[in-house]
Protein backbone atom coordinates (compact mmCIF):
# COMPACT_ATOMS: atom_id res chain seq x y z
CA UNK A 1 0.00 0.00 0.00
CA UNK A 2 1.33 2.84 -1.15
CA UNK A 3 0.64 5.30 1.99
CA UNK A 4 1.88 2.98 4.38
CA UNK A 5 5.74 3.00 2.99
CA UNK A 6 5.69 6.81 4.20
CA UNK A 7 6.05 4.90 7.52
CA UNK A 8 8.47 1.58 8.38
CA UNK A 9 6.70 -0.97 10.54
CA UNK A 10 8.35 0.51 13.94
CA UNK A 11 6.76 3.28 13.47
CA UNK A 12 3.68 2.50 12.46
CA UNK A 13 2.61 1.25 16.12
CA UNK A 14 3.85 4.32 17.61
CA UNK A 15 1.21 6.15 15.38
CA UNK A 16 -1.45 3.34 16.20
CA UNK A 17 -2.34 2.70 12.73
CA UNK A 18 -0.79 -0.75 11.34
CA UNK A 19 -0.29 -3.04 14.55
CA UNK A 20 -2.89 -4.98 13.44
CA UNK A 21 -0.68 -6.09 11.20
CA UNK A 22 1.25 -9.28 13.14
CA UNK A 23 4.29 -11.23 11.68
CA UNK A 24 3.74 -14.87 14.12
CA UNK A 25 6.33 -17.16 14.48
CA UNK A 26 9.40 -14.57 14.77
CA UNK A 27 12.10 -16.83 16.82
CA UNK A 28 12.39 -16.22 20.49
CA UNK A 29 16.28 -15.28 21.69
CA UNK A 30 17.90 -15.64 25.30
CA UNK A 31 17.86 -12.67 27.00
CA UNK A 32 21.38 -12.09 26.92
CA UNK A 33 21.60 -12.32 23.11
CA UNK A 34 18.73 -9.84 22.56
CA UNK A 35 20.33 -7.52 24.95
CA UNK A 36 23.44 -7.89 23.00
CA UNK A 37 22.05 -7.33 19.63
CA UNK A 38 19.99 -4.49 20.66
CA UNK A 39 23.23 -2.76 21.89
CA UNK A 40 25.07 -2.97 19.18
CA UNK A 41 22.58 -2.00 17.40
CA UNK A 42 22.07 1.96 19.19
CA UNK A 43 26.23 1.60 19.44
CA UNK A 44 26.67 3.27 16.20
CA UNK A 45 25.78 6.55 17.42
CA UNK A 46 26.07 6.67 21.06
CA UNK A 47 28.75 5.35 23.61
CA UNK A 48 27.05 4.40 26.11
CA UNK A 49 25.80 0.99 27.76
CA UNK A 50 22.50 0.80 29.99
CA UNK A 51 23.34 0.17 33.62
CA UNK A 52 20.32 -2.02 34.56
CA UNK A 53 17.42 -3.89 33.42
CA UNK A 54 14.22 -2.17 34.44
CA UNK A 55 11.24 -4.32 34.54
CA UNK A 56 7.56 -4.06 35.51
CA UNK A 57 7.24 -3.87 39.09
CA UNK A 58 11.10 -2.40 39.78
CA UNK A 59 11.25 -0.84 42.68
CA UNK A 60 13.05 2.44 40.35
CA UNK A 61 9.65 2.84 38.87
CA UNK A 62 7.79 5.94 39.72
CA UNK A 63 4.05 5.92 38.63
CA UNK A 64 3.00 9.61 38.33
CA UNK A 65 -0.24 10.70 39.13
CA UNK A 66 -2.70 9.43 36.91
CA UNK A 67 -6.26 10.83 36.42
CA UNK A 68 -9.04 9.75 33.93
CA UNK A 69 -8.43 11.90 30.77
CA UNK A 70 -8.16 12.52 27.37
CA UNK A 71 -5.46 13.90 25.57
CA UNK A 72 -4.47 14.55 21.43
CA UNK A 73 -1.28 14.48 19.59
CA UNK A 74 -0.68 15.53 15.89
CA UNK A 75 1.71 14.05 14.07
CA UNK A 76 3.88 15.24 11.02
CA UNK A 77 6.03 13.30 9.14
CA UNK A 78 9.22 15.16 7.78
CA UNK A 79 11.63 13.55 5.05
CA UNK A 80 15.33 14.25 4.59
CA UNK A 81 17.63 15.11 1.83
CA UNK A 82 15.68 17.15 -1.07
CA UNK A 83 12.66 15.90 0.60
CA UNK A 84 12.10 18.42 2.80
CA UNK A 85 8.31 18.14 2.50
CA UNK A 86 6.41 18.12 5.97
CA UNK A 87 3.38 15.81 5.99
CA UNK A 88 0.40 15.93 8.15
CA UNK A 89 -0.15 12.13 9.18
CA UNK A 90 -3.24 13.49 11.74
CA UNK A 91 -4.09 13.66 15.28
CA UNK A 92 -4.09 10.42 17.37
CA UNK A 93 -5.70 10.10 20.65
CA UNK A 94 -4.91 8.96 24.55
CA UNK A 95 -7.18 8.12 26.37
CA UNK A 96 -6.59 6.98 30.41
CA UNK A 97 -9.04 5.44 32.69
CA UNK A 98 -8.68 4.44 35.96
CA UNK A 99 -10.38 0.82 37.12
CA UNK A 100 -9.86 -2.21 39.49
CA UNK A 101 -9.81 -5.72 38.42
CA UNK A 102 -9.20 -8.58 41.00
CA UNK A 103 -8.75 -6.04 43.93
CA UNK A 104 -5.84 -4.40 42.32
CA UNK A 105 -5.96 -0.70 40.56
CA UNK A 106 -5.59 -0.86 37.01
CA UNK A 107 -5.49 1.36 34.08
CA UNK A 108 -6.93 1.34 30.80
CA UNK A 109 -5.17 3.11 27.80
CA UNK A 110 -6.90 3.76 24.99
CA UNK A 111 -5.69 5.07 22.17
CA UNK A 112 -7.04 5.55 18.01
CA UNK A 113 -6.07 7.87 15.18
CA UNK A 114 -8.26 10.74 14.37
CA UNK A 115 -8.12 11.60 10.58
CA UNK A 116 -5.34 10.52 9.42
CA UNK A 117 -3.78 9.62 6.15
CA UNK A 118 -3.05 6.12 7.24
CA UNK A 119 -5.78 3.51 8.27
CA UNK A 120 -8.22 4.53 11.39
CA UNK A 121 -6.71 2.09 14.57
CA UNK A 122 -7.65 1.48 17.69
CA UNK A 123 -5.66 0.21 20.78
CA UNK A 124 -7.36 -0.88 23.97
CA UNK A 125 -4.20 -1.89 27.08
CA UNK A 126 -5.15 -2.91 30.56
CA UNK A 127 -2.33 -2.45 33.12
CA UNK A 128 -1.52 -2.83 36.85
CA UNK A 129 -1.17 0.78 37.78
CA UNK A 130 0.92 0.11 40.70
CA UNK A 131 3.90 -1.88 38.63
CA UNK A 132 2.79 -0.81 35.44
CA UNK A 133 2.52 -5.11 34.20
CA UNK A 134 0.51 -5.60 31.36
CA UNK A 135 -2.77 -7.85 31.57
CA UNK A 136 -4.43 -7.65 28.51
CA UNK A 137 -4.80 -5.93 25.19
CA UNK A 138 -6.95 -5.49 22.02
CA UNK A 139 -5.71 -3.97 18.72
CA UNK A 140 -8.24 -3.63 15.78
CA UNK A 141 -7.06 -2.49 12.44
CA UNK A 142 -9.69 -2.91 9.90
CA UNK A 143 -11.18 -6.29 10.41
CA UNK A 144 -8.13 -7.85 11.49
CA UNK A 145 -8.94 -7.85 15.27
CA UNK A 146 -5.38 -9.24 17.69
CA UNK A 147 -5.93 -10.01 21.26
CA UNK A 148 -3.03 -10.29 23.37
CA UNK A 149 -2.83 -11.69 27.05
CA UNK A 150 0.40 -10.77 29.50
CA UNK A 151 1.25 -13.09 32.62
CA UNK A 152 4.89 -11.92 33.82
CA UNK A 153 6.97 -13.25 31.42
CA UNK A 154 4.08 -14.96 29.33
CA UNK A 155 2.83 -13.48 26.19
CA UNK A 156 -0.30 -15.09 24.24
CA UNK A 157 -1.62 -13.78 21.21
CA UNK A 158 -4.46 -14.55 18.87
CA UNK A 159 -5.17 -12.76 15.86
CA UNK A 160 -8.67 -12.95 13.99
CA UNK A 161 -9.73 -12.22 10.44
CA UNK A 162 -12.65 -12.51 8.55
CA UNK A 163 -12.85 -15.96 6.65
CA UNK A 164 -9.89 -17.22 8.09
CA UNK A 165 -8.99 -19.32 11.05
CA UNK A 166 -7.85 -17.71 13.88
CA UNK A 167 -3.68 -17.53 14.01
CA UNK A 168 -2.61 -17.97 18.06
CA UNK A 169 1.11 -18.00 19.06
CA UNK A 170 2.68 -18.23 23.09
CA UNK A 171 6.05 -17.21 24.36
CA UNK A 172 7.45 -17.57 27.56
CA UNK A 173 10.64 -15.57 28.06
CA UNK A 174 13.11 -15.32 31.01
CA UNK A 175 12.02 -11.37 32.32
CA UNK A 176 8.44 -10.17 32.79
CA UNK A 177 7.91 -7.52 30.13
CA UNK A 178 6.33 -4.29 29.22
CA UNK A 179 4.71 -3.90 25.78
CA UNK A 180 5.37 -1.28 23.38
CA UNK A 181 1.80 0.27 23.40
CA UNK A 182 2.37 1.33 27.25
CA UNK A 183 6.25 2.56 26.30
CA UNK A 184 4.45 6.51 27.01
CA UNK A 185 3.65 4.96 29.97
CA UNK A 186 6.47 3.60 31.10
CA UNK A 187 8.85 6.54 30.02
CA UNK A 188 7.21 8.84 31.82
CA UNK A 189 7.60 6.25 35.32
CA UNK A 190 11.51 5.87 34.93
CA UNK A 191 13.62 7.73 37.79
CA UNK A 192 14.57 11.45 36.03
CA UNK A 193 17.67 12.18 37.05
CA UNK A 194 20.47 13.19 34.16
CA UNK A 195 22.64 10.08 33.03
CA UNK A 196 20.19 7.47 34.37
CA UNK A 197 20.10 4.79 31.69
CA UNK A 198 18.52 1.74 31.64
CA UNK A 199 17.07 -1.61 29.36
CA UNK A 200 13.84 -2.00 28.84
CA UNK A 201 12.11 -5.74 28.00
CA UNK A 202 9.52 -4.80 25.58
CA UNK A 203 7.59 -6.87 23.90
CA UNK A 204 6.52 -5.45 20.06
CA UNK A 205 3.03 -6.22 19.17
CA UNK A 206 3.47 -5.45 15.39
CA UNK A 207 6.36 -7.78 14.98
CA UNK A 208 5.68 -10.17 17.72
CA UNK A 209 9.33 -10.36 19.40
CA UNK A 210 10.58 -9.59 22.54
CA UNK A 211 13.33 -6.34 22.07
CA UNK A 212 15.59 -5.13 24.70
CA UNK A 213 15.93 -1.32 24.03
CA UNK A 214 17.41 1.37 26.03
CA UNK A 215 16.31 4.41 27.40
CA UNK A 216 18.31 7.30 28.75
CA UNK A 217 17.60 10.72 30.62
CA UNK A 218 20.27 13.13 29.41
CA UNK A 219 19.42 16.08 31.22
CA UNK A 220 17.14 19.04 30.86
CA UNK A 221 16.55 21.45 28.32
CA UNK A 222 16.77 25.04 28.35
CA UNK A 223 12.94 25.27 29.49
CA UNK A 224 13.31 23.01 32.07
CA UNK A 225 11.99 19.76 30.30
CA UNK A 226 13.47 16.22 30.93
CA UNK A 227 15.03 15.48 27.46
CA UNK A 228 14.44 11.28 27.17
CA UNK A 229 15.59 9.24 24.78
CA UNK A 230 14.88 6.01 23.58
CA UNK A 231 16.58 3.78 21.09
CA UNK A 232 16.58 0.23 19.53
CA UNK A 233 17.62 -1.12 16.41
CA UNK A 234 14.96 0.51 13.80
CA UNK A 235 14.31 3.88 15.45
CA UNK A 236 15.35 6.95 18.00
CA UNK A 237 12.80 8.43 20.28
CA UNK A 238 13.43 12.10 22.08
CA UNK A 239 10.74 12.87 24.82
CA UNK A 240 10.30 16.14 26.18
CA UNK A 241 8.29 15.69 29.84
CA UNK A 242 7.04 18.12 32.13
CA UNK A 243 9.55 18.16 35.20
CA UNK A 244 6.46 18.39 37.51
CA UNK A 245 3.81 16.05 36.16
CA UNK A 246 5.74 14.06 33.66
CA UNK A 247 3.27 14.69 31.39
CA UNK A 248 4.73 14.39 27.64
CA UNK A 249 5.24 17.86 25.99
CA UNK A 250 6.53 16.82 22.69
CA UNK A 251 8.25 13.19 20.69
CA UNK A 252 10.09 12.65 17.63
CA UNK A 253 11.25 9.64 16.15
CA UNK A 254 13.76 9.21 13.60
CA UNK A 255 13.08 6.41 11.06
CA UNK A 256 17.33 4.96 10.87
CA UNK A 257 16.47 3.51 7.48
CA UNK A 258 14.05 6.22 6.33
CA UNK A 259 16.27 8.61 7.85
CA UNK A 260 12.70 10.03 8.07
CA UNK A 261 11.52 11.80 10.94
CA UNK A 262 8.35 11.67 13.01
CA UNK A 263 6.95 14.61 15.29
CA UNK A 264 4.39 14.54 18.09
CA UNK A 265 3.34 17.32 19.62
CA UNK A 266 -0.04 17.89 22.21
CA UNK A 267 -2.72 19.35 20.98
CA UNK A 268 -3.99 22.39 22.98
Amino acid sequence: MKQRSLLDMKTLPLLCVAAGTVLLGAPSMPVSDIRHQTILGVSADTDWVAEELLFPGAPQLTIPKLDNETRDYRFTLRGTGADTLVRDLGIRRSEQRLSSRNGQSVVLLVTRALGSVLPIFSDSALVVQRTLSPLSEMMQSGSTVSHFEYAGAKVRLRVTKPDSADVTAEHTYEVPVFHFNELDLVIRSIPLRAGYRAILPLYSEGTDVLEMDSVRVEGKTPAGAWHVRFADPAIVMTYELDATTREILSQEVFQRKSRRKVTRVAVP
